[in-house]
């Protein structure tokens, strides 16, 4: 019999040990009479905005590399025919992330390998490299951009100059500082298949919205917007750098919106562009709207083109109403009053409507993703988890008989990998009984469910009432005196309209599918897609709401103690006790 001693002492245990050092005596009045916590703090608040001047430094630095970058275009044409192959197509998933591999190891080479790279994350960026980049017209066009005060004069240009060049001027002797900051950002510039990086938000987001749009621009071109290529291209002409529209929708063009300013200009053909002097030029899913609008079959209508998504770090600057931090429980009302107002003009009416309408479109070329996502939609749907796991595994081994040296679990392990995802209407073909349900009626009920027990309001329903529970709070500047995250009953209803809009977000969330099936329905998708990219912006405001109303009220901002030494407790070698201002002290054998 196994005693509760037989289990003592078999694993190490790890424990966060938590100790306050309070100075007292002479050691505090020292600090005090010295300043060395005032200057720690100084050093804390400037910390924030160089890692800003940093990111802007990063930001010219990819435009740099990539400017005249290009992609090589075999691995392109290889991508591209991949891509245009049936998702059933069994080799076709490995086939694909192995290009997609190829493709962003040449990215991230063209950062690494240069000369420039590894100064990114020396003490050379903030005692030389940031200097001089602060100097430039560039970082003045940045300090007018980002000012929110279009009027600048030349002098107060040159004031905020000074100011950021003394914030770094502080942390010449302490440039291992910025080392947890520079290890994030070298996340930027890896080759791995991360959201994190350049590569993959090039070559596994950009590239196959890209590579769509090449396919929905033949029909657009084919149609009577064409009419208007010309038009479009004179007005856009200064911006160009082809001698027609059609070009930037070919596969070679793709290396030239690696870089942000030319996705701003791809993205302008597509939504339209405010120029300089205030006219309004028309953007091609402009026009193919008003076609569209033309169409009594709706079999007819033009699919819309999809912007690409901004170059890492650019994004940063999409989320107008989203600060960097809340520096006020009334500045993340206001955060959370826009957002929703932005979502309720944007998406939520649009997106009633594609969801009720979904049936009329190609439900053969709507895809689901092979994942937890179907697991979700089977228990709500048909009340069983399942139900559809089951039905498609049958459905694959009447297709993919097992193999004689095969045993069963190497048998399900393929199964599992045949496919990334699966169309409504093959989960539809494979369902077929007694009690069955169409799928697509899971998304046209938009969360909502009657049955004996309740009757559940859908998700845009739940989140107009979350709003109108909230809607003074926001609307009213909350009393300072106040903490808010100490108010339960308003810290709830600020849950709960944030909460259902997540949840709204979760639920269409599948209709993306795994995002590299080719032969999407361009029509839903170019719907679709840019209505989630904007409901996506509730995700980073839910993650700052969340955290500045679970922070304990009691904890001020932590900054870092250096004591005027940069290498502050930084090893205890009996050789190092003046470089680090460490001493470790014995007595009795005790340390």
């Amino acid at each position: 019999m196994i005693t509760f001693n037989d289990l003592k002492g078999l694993y190490s245990l790890s424990k966060t040990l938590r100790f306050e050092l309070k100075p007292i005596g002479k050691t505090k009045e020292n600090i005090e009479k010295h300043g060395i916590l005032e200057r720690d703090n100084e050093r804390a608040i400037a910390y924030k905005a160089v890692k800003k001047v940093i990111d802007e430094y990063h930001k010219a630095f990819i435009e740099l590399m990539l400017n005249d970058f290009e992609l090589d275009n075999d691995s392109l044409n290889e991508f591209y025919y991949l891509y245009h192959l049936p998702t059933s197509e069994a080799k076709r998933k490995t086939d694909l992330s192995k290009v997609q591999e190829v493709l962003r190891e040449k990215i991230s080479e063209r950062f690494t390998k240069s000369e420039q790279y590894n100064r990114l994350f020396g003490k050379e960026l903030i005692r030389k490299d940031l200097v001089k980049f602060v100097k430039t017209p560039q970082y003045e066009n940045i300090i007018r951009d980002t000012s929110g005060n279009e009027n600048l004069t030349d002098k107060e240009v040159e004031q905020i100059q000074e100011r950021v060049l003394n914030d770094i001027a502080q942390f010449d002797d302490f440039t291992t500082y910025f080392i947890g900051f520079y290890d994030n950002r070298k996340n930027m510039y890896v080759a791995e298949d991360k959201a994190t990086s350049i590569a993959h938000r090039m070559v596994d987001v950009n590239l196959p919205k890209f590579i769509d749009n090449m396919d929905v621009f033949d029909r657009i071109a084919a149609s009577d917007v064409s009419t208007h290529f010309n038009e479009l291209y004179k007005a856009m002409e200064p911006y160009l750098n082809v001698n027609e529209i059609s070009e930037m929708f070919q596969l070679d063009y793709f290396s030239m919106v690696l870089t942000q300013k030319q996705i701003d200009v791809y993205n302008a053909i597509i939504g339209g562009k405010v120029l300089d002097d205030g006219t309004k030029v028309q953007g091609l899913n402009e026009y193919v709207n008003l076609y569209n609008q033309q169409q009594k079959d709706k079999s007819r209508q033009l699919p819309k083109l999809k912007p690409l998504f901004k170059q890492i770090l650019s994004e940063r600057n999409a989320i107008s109403w989203l600060p960097d931090e809340f520096e006020s429980d009334n500045e993340m009302l206001q955060s959370i009053w826009k957002c929703y107002h932005d979502l309720k003009e944007q998406v939520f009416g649009s997106l009633k409507t594609l969801l009720g309408s979904i049936k009329d479109y190609d439900l053969e070329h709507i895809y689901l993703p092979n994942d937890l996502q179907l697991t979700d939609i089977a228990k709500k749907h048909f009340g069983s988890w399942s139900v559809i796991r089951n039905a498609i595994v049958e459905d694959l081994k009447a297709n993919n008989p097992q193999k004689k040296k095969e045993d069963a679990e190497e048998y399900e392990k393929r199964l599992a990998k045949l496919r990334d995802s699966y169309s409504i209407a093959y989960l539809n073909g494979i369902m077929q009984g007694e009690d069955f349900k169409p799928i697509e009626d899971f998304f046209a009920g938009m969360g909502a469910e009657d049955n004996e027990k309740e009757q559940k309001l859908n998700h845009f329903a739940r989140i107009e009432n979350a709003f109108t529970e909230i809607k003074t709070l926001l609307n009213t500047d909350y009393p300072e005196e106040k903490i808010l995250s100490q108010d339960k009953a308003n810290v709830e209803k600020i849950k709960n309209l944030l909460d259902a809009i997540k949840d709204l977000q979760h639920f269409v969330k599948p209709l993306l599918g795994n995002g590299t099936e080719s032969d999407k329905d361009s029509r839903f998708y170019g719907e679709f897609t840019p209505l989630w990219e904007t409901l996506d912006q509730i995700t980073p405001l839910y993650n700052m709401v969340r955290n500045r109303m679970t922070k304990k009220p009691y904890s001020d901002e932590k900054i870092k103690i250096n004591f005027d030494n940069s290498t502050l407790l930084a090893g205890w070698d009996l050789n190092k006790e003046s470089d680090n201002t460490c001493t470790l002290l014995r007595k009795d054998g005790n340390y």
